[in-house]
């Protein structure tokens, strides 16, 4: 059932006959203030979608449906709490609310494979259960200006998109994790040289770091990483990696490589 970009829907009707349905949309309903109690009779419900429904504030506390599996919030900016969601919940969009805090009790969602908190302006650091996660496979906090410190991480990850916050440090743990395909962390102004222990995620296929003004260096680069983009950094150490080697994968720093590198690099192998 879709009722998306309804604008002067300010309030759904009793849904308690439609026991049946699946799919509730109401993306885009900016005038909806409340969803009816009703809601929590839909034991068949997989999917709620209420991306950009501005005025929502409040879910039904009912809304914990163990049939539910996919929850979008995105662009309901006057959600300030974190949904009480069943255990069977596989995908939460959060981005561009109002949530302050995720609940320690975040660890009792097993089956959550995707959270999204981009644009969270008062998003604070996340509890260290959410390391407990171990089915989440893609987490992004993307510009959540508060975040400062890492979050903690389940051994599942294969995508994290940590660009846009005060992240200064990445521990020494990401070498752990051993499923990371994406790590995007580019605008990270604080961000200071990544650990070592990176080199040791083999399964790294694409790391962002545009734009953190305070890199240096990069560790050894896993050699089956085909992406990485430096431009804006202060790159001026390249570990071990071959010029065979950097040419082979898709940067997008050449400008300065170009300029500064190369030719000391040319420069130093001539003098051999």
């Amino acid at each position: 059932m879709k009722f998306n970009r309804c604008r002067n829907l300010i309030e759904i009707p009793d849904l308690s006959k439609a026991r049946s349905l699946e799919c509730l949309c109401l993306c885009y309903c900016e005038s909806l203030v409340e969803l009816h109690s009703s809601l929590g009779d839909l034991d068949k419900l997989v999917t709620l979608s209420m991306n950009h429904c501005k005025k929502l504030k409040n879910l039904p506390c009912n809304i914990y449906l163990k049939s539910l599996k996919t929850l979008k919030l995105d662009g309901c900016t006057n959600i300030q709490e974190f949904p009480l969601v069943s255990n069977n919940i596989e995908t939460l969009g959060l981005s561009f609310t109002s949530i302050e805090v995720v609940p320690d009790s975040i660890n009792r969602l097993s089956k959550l494979m995707e959270l999204r908190l981009s644009y969270c302006k008062r998003l604070k650091n996340l509890p260290v259960t959410i390391g407990c996660l171990d089915s989440l496979v893609h987490l992004t906090l993307a510009n959540s200006p508060n975040i400062t410190v890492f979050p903690v991480l389940g051994n599942r990850v294969k995508i994290l998109s940590l660009n846009g916050t005060a992240i200064e440090q990445v521990p020494s743990s990401i070498g752990e994790k051993l499923n990371l395909s994406c790590l995007d962390m580019s605008e990270c102004k604080r961000l200071q040289n990544l650990p070592h222990t990176l080199s040791k995620v083999k399964t790294l296929r694409f790391l962002n770091l545009r734009g953190c003004i305070n890199i240096t260096e990069i560790p050894h680069v896993p050699g089956e990483m085909r992406r990485f983009d430096l431009y804006g950094t202060l790159i001026e150490k390249y570990g071990d990696l071959s010029e065979e080697e950097l040419h082979k994968r898709d940067m997008d720093f050449v400008k300065r490589f170009l300029t500064s590198y190369v030719r000391k690099y040319k420069k130093e192998r001539n003098s051999r």
